[in-house]
């Protein structure tokens, strides 16, 4: 009966030991199958092992870490997206409303020039002769050194209110011709000539005293500022005949040497000079 016990469990023992074999071998090792050739012929039959893959290197795992990074969108990129969109869309915009705006443009610099054009005399006006009106007592002592008689035609560029030719006509009998492009100032000078009944003896021209023909003048009075009368040197040297006289209140004639220079001062004791220059004979 002993025996039989023995024989038993040594049958029983074999047993679960050949299972353990079997159930370690199947969980341990995995037969793996290579994919078929094309020839379809299997190249090897042989398991291959369990291939561990190595463990990653310091810098794999920092390309891992910035490589998120990486892929965000930097503002320059914005940017350059945002630039892409608006040039597509100016292509895509159409002909007509660009030659519109184009059009506008163009009408808009036409009446931009317009408008220079108008002003400009204006301006020119404004930087050539500013009005600041002659003392009476000055006005008599350029006549006098000027030596205006009744058979000169006096011109008075930039006349204010008439007061040059006025006193020519009234004192000493010539004939005036004021010149100014301020339209108050036309104003005036008209009335002063109406009130003193000399409308046969002096005109009033409203225009540029650029531009005026100088030609008939034997007397050229001037009260202007430096550039103008460096601007009127040219013209008046084309303009005036020989003998005739330029007398200038304060401001010289860059470029002309005055025949005689006089200090002058008035009733308030304010200092005048008075330049005058004679045009050359031939």
């Amino acid at each position: 009966m002993e025996h039989r016990s023995r024989r038993l469990f040594t049958a029983l023992f074999g047993a679960l030991f050949a299972l353990a074999i079997v159930w370690c071998g199947c969980s341990c090792t995995t037969e793996e199958q290579p994919p078929p050739s094309k020839t379809g012929v299997t190249t090897d039959k042989t398991p291959s092992a369990p291939v561990i893959a190595p463990a990653p290197k310091p810098e794999e795992k920092t390309t891992a870490a910035v490589t998120p990074a990486a892929k965000e969108t930097s503002p320059t990129t914005a940017v350059v997206k945002e630039a892409e969109k608006a040039a597509e869309k100016v292509v895509e915009t159409e002909v007509e409303p660009i030659e519109k705006t184009e059009a506008a443009v163009e009408g808009a610099e036409e009446v931009e020039e317009a408008v220079e054009e108008t002003t400009e005399p204006e301006e020119n006006a404004e930087s050539l002769a500013p009005y600041v009106p002659t003392p009476p007592e000055v006005v008599e002592e350029m006549l006098k050194t000027a030596g205006v008689t009744e058979k000169d035609t006096v011109y008075d560029l930039g006349c204010g209110d008439g007061r040059i030719v006025v006193m020519a006509a009234q004192k000493f009998g010539a004939k005036g011709v004021g010149v100014d492009l301020n339209p108050e100032r036309i104003k005036e000078s008209t009335e002063n000539v109406k009130n003193n009944k000399l409308e046969e003896r002096v005109t009033i021209i409203e225009g540029d005293l650029l531009k005026v023909d100088l030609s008939p003048a034997t007397v050229v009075t001037l009260y202007l500022m430096p550039d103008a009368n460096r601007k009127l040197k040219p013209i008046m040297e084309k303009a005036l005949k020989p003998g005739a006289r330029v007398v200038s209140h304060d401001f010289s004639v860059a470029g002309w040497e005055a025949d005689e220079t006089k200090e002058f001062k008035d009733p308030k004791g304010w200092s005048h000079t008075i330049y005058l220059y004679k045009m050359p004979k031939p």
